[in-house]
């Protein structure tokens, strides 16, 4: 029988660290990305249906609604990319609030803001507009890690 004060042994002791590096030098590892989702031809779809004087809703339920909270800032950086105004870079959420309206024009610029830009406004608009609502503040931020919260709060 063992002594209590001996530790048992596992037999893992002679086996080397794990590296990532393995038997390669460390200074020659790249770092490869993998990009699924281009935003390119999804932001020159959007600059092309804002364009118009109305503008063309059908890329924008295309678009939109499809697209992962990642996904949306990789749209909206290279949105503005693609769309100046007096030279300058527009927010497609900014721009959707600009030529759209009615509840299509805001359920498409709180789509456009993303995952917590968009917790945010509702949080505020029913907070604000209805006093008495505070269960739709309190289920926009209840079961929402502190990590969540704090962005929510940041955007």
């Amino acid at each position: 029988m063992p002594s209590p004060m001996m530790l048992p042994s596992d037999g893992l002791d002679d086996l080397p660290p794990l590296s990532l590096t393995s038997s390669r030098d460390s200074r020659h590892i790249e770092k490869k990305r993998v990009k699924l989702y281009d935003a390119e031809e999804d932001a020159l779809a959007l600059v092309d249906a804002l364009s118009h004087r109305t503008p063309d809703a059908e890329p924008i339920i295309d678009i939109l609604p499809a697209l992962t909270h990642d996904q949306m800032m990789e749209l909206r950086s290279e949105y503005k990319k693609h769309c100046k105004v007096q030279g300058r870079g527009i927010n497609i959420a900014k721009h959707l609030k600009l030529k759209t309206s009615g509840n299509f024009g805001k359920i498409a610029y709180v789509t456009a803001l993303g995952k917590y830009e968009s917790e945010g406004y509702w949080a505020n608009f029913w907070y604000q507009a209805h006093g008495s609502r505070r269960e739709l503040l309190i289920e926009a931020l209840m079961g929402r890690s502190n990590a969540e919260m704090r962005a929510i709060v940041d955007a």
